[in-house]
């Protein structure tokens, strides 16, 4: 027996509602698309203030980009040369750091640049291996460096010699050692080139080699070399008015904080006393009180004026040389009341 249809109802109505015979189609169909499909997508603030941001940089970009090899071989060239004038010329240093500077910057840029391709070739095999090359010769270059600072700055001269022909005295190591102020000596002699007296160009090598060996002795101690002709300005402060032809072969000894100087006077032409004749410029230079020797005379003395083999002429020069001023005492077996002078040293 048939259930009558209903003659007003859809024919797909009337099918059996059985569940398992539903057709896939009848299904309800998924959401095709999304809300944010749906819906028009707004533009944020954020994506509007970063875009500028980024066209602003690519035209950087795009020149680091092209002239990269050149701004790593100069960034090279920059550490390399500021490394050289930072370890050997203690003068320049502070462009030895600027370019040391300027050559960071460069190679940080191309890096930057290129940071993938950098941090890949790193992570790579030859890159490890190449990192540790890099590793040891940045090692050995910075004990290279660090040995040539130590060195130049800390310069100890030697003497081999047998006889110690070019050491200082223990007397001039004393003064020097004890200076209370800079002392600045100006040798004034013309440059090399124009001296045609050889008998001229070897005092000035000794002036100058003697002059050096006080300067690495004491920090308080410098010297210069100036040519008469081509710095007059420095003459007149020593000498006036005087012409510059007259001042030759002179070494001025000056005392940086009294303003004193003395005019050295060598004791003979060859130069032979000149390391004593410096350190009584640099006494006098410095106020430094001389003492004073007195020998006695009235009772048959050998004479401090006599070169004879039972003369003292020797040594009053000896004691001259080391500072000291030498006179006469005359002390007859008459004089009663007479007394060591208070200046008397000896």
């Amino acid at each position: 027996m048939t259930t009558p249809s209903n003659p007003g109802q859809d024919p797909e109505e009337q099918q059996p509602r059985d569940w398992r015979r539903r057709r896939r189609s009848e299904r309800p169909a998924p959401e095709s698309t999304s809300r944010e499909e749906t819906q028009p997508r707004a533009e944020g603030p954020e994506e509007e203030l970063t875009q500028p941001l980024i066209t602003l940089f690519e035209p950087a970009m795009d020149w680091i980009g092209a002239y990269g090899g050149a701004m790593v071989l100069a960034g090279i060239v920059g550490l390399v040369t500021g490394v050289v004038v930072v370890a050997f010329v203690s003068s320049m240093r502070l462009y030895g750091y600027i370019d040391i500077g300027i050559g960071a910057v460069l190679l940080g840029l191309v890096a930057a640049v290129y940071f993938s391709n950098v941090l890949a070739s790193f992570l790579s095999r030859t890159g490890r291996y190449g990192v540790n090359t890099l590793v040891l010769i940045g090692a050995f270059t910075g004990i290279i460096v660090v040995f040539n600072v130590i060195s130049f700055e800390n310069t100890t001269r030697m003497d081999l010699t047998a006889t110690n022909q070019f050491s200082l005295a223990n007397r001039t190591k004393e003064v020097l050692s004890n200076l209370g102020e800079d002392v600045r000596a100006t040798a004034f002699y013309k440059a090399e080139d124009d001296t045609d007296d050889p008998n001229v160009a070897e005092r000035r090598s000794k002036v100058v080699n003697t002059l050096e060996e006080f300067d690495s002795r004491s920090s308080k101690f410098s010297y210069r070399v100036i040519d008469p002709d081509l710095q007059p300005e420095i003459v007149s402060k020593y000498f006036g008015a005087r012409p510059t032809g007259f001042v030759t072969e002179i070494v001025v000894v000056e005392g940086m904080e009294s303003d004193q100087f003395d005019v050295l006077r060598p004791t003979d032409a060859n130069y032979t006393k000149l390391e004593q004749d410096l350190v009584t410029s640099t006494l006098v230079a410095t106020g430094s009180e001389k003492k004073r020797v007195y020998f006695l005379t009235g009772h048959g003395e050998h004479s401090i004026e006599s070169v004879a083999s039972d003369g003292y002429a020797a040594v009053r020069a000896g004691l001259e040389g080391d500072n000291y001023q030498v006179a006469e005492l005359n002390w007859r077996a008459t004089d009663v009341d007479l007394e060591v002078p208070a200046d008397a040293a000896l």
